[in-house]
């Protein structure tokens, strides 16, 4: 399991945080035992509709890889990509590391003033604009839409601005359903 988690952890750094890591063989790990030569299809899809992030192999020498990259969060919201699928939730971690990234500069440099709520909006809008045009293939961008809804000051607390965004990131296309008829 350590090593699992090891080389999990490798291919989610070595890859855009919103690329599915279904299907993605894990390197470094020979074997791995109690799955697919144990349960059935079913049982592991099972295992991961109830949160568990399952390995299997294709075949003894295979690289094990997953199936469905779920968290844990499949459990109290199941099918909600923004909690269950792995590589969204490592994608809005991601888009918010950016934009803290953004604000950064601001705390404790600037004082709470008009001037200062216009940079911070421009600065935001920046990096929306940014995490749009990060396209590549299959996957596309991290971020599909983003809006700096409202930049103003804390009502209690003088010293504070709140800052509202709204962003719509990619989901992982899990189904595919086909109507076919004929005429």
């Amino acid at each position: 399991g350590a090593y699992a988690a090891a080389a999990l952890g490798g291919l989610m750094a070595g890859t855009p945080s919103h690329q599915p890591l279904n299907q993605i063989g894990l390197a470094a790990i020979n074997q791995i035992f109690d799955s697919n030569l144990l349960f059935s299809d079913e049982e592991i899809d099972e295992l991961g509709d109830a949160g568990y992030f399952v390995l299997v192999q294709d075949s003894i020498s295979g690289a094990p890889y997953t199936v469905h990259q779920v968290t844990t969060g499949q459990i109290s919201m199941p099918g909600v990509q923004e909690f269950a699928e792995l590589s969204v939730v490592a994608n809005f971690d991601f888009v918010s590391r950016i934009l803290k990234a953004r604000l950064d500069p601001y705390v404790g440099v600037w004082n709470v003033i008009p001037e200062a709520i216009g940079s911070i909006r421009s600065s935001l809008s920046g990096g929306l604009d940014d995490l749009r045009t990060r396209s590549q293939p299959r996957i596309g961008a991290p971020l599909l839409s983003g809006t700096v809804l409202s930049v103003q000051s804390n009502a209690a607390d003088a010293g504070r601005l709140d800052v509202s965004i709204e962003v719509q990131i990619p989901k992982v296309l899990n189904k595919l359903v086909v109507y076919l008829t004929s005429i």
